[in-house]
């Protein structure tokens, strides 16, 4: 499993939805996230990228999520092989969503759905972590 990682308190975390917002607003975020459509010939003046965040409550406490959207603006086709894609002025293709935890979070999950944790590599940062983790037996 790897993660981006939510700082577990202090003015960081009061700070949490300004941070997600400033790396999934981005210019280079948004044209990611519509690179499908414009390889297929669309142009990005005609959708617009929506992140929406909502805290989550869970068995782990309460949780970040992260859902992104496509607003078509304007009547649009794509063609992908033979087949042709029309698109509507108001059309919302909904995207992936993630989930943003802190450390103690993730750890918390693994244990809850039946994994040993088996190493954790942190980044210097401690931003970013790796863990190698098997089901337990």
């Amino acid at each position: 499993m790897d993660a981006s990682l939510l700082p577990a308190e202090g003015l960081e975390a009061q700070s949490l939805g300004e941070s997600i917002l400033s790396t999934y607003t981005s210019r280079e975020n948004a044209l990611f996230n519509m690179y499908p459509l414009l390889h297929y010939g669309m142009n990005p003046e005609d959708l617009d990228f929506e992140l929406l965040l909502a805290h989550v409550d869970s068995r782990i406490g309460l949780v970040c999520r992260t859902r992104k959207h496509l607003h078509i603006l304007k009547d649009s086709e794509i063609t992908i092989g033979a087949e042709a894609i029309r698109l509507r002025r108001g059309d919302v293709i909904r995207m992936g969503f993630t989930y943003k935890y802190t450390h103690d979070q993730i750890t918390a999950f693994l244990d809850i759905c039946g994994f040993e944790i088996l190493k954790t590599f942190l980044s210097e940062d401690q931003t970013n972590v790796i863990i190698l983790a098997k089901r337990s037996t």
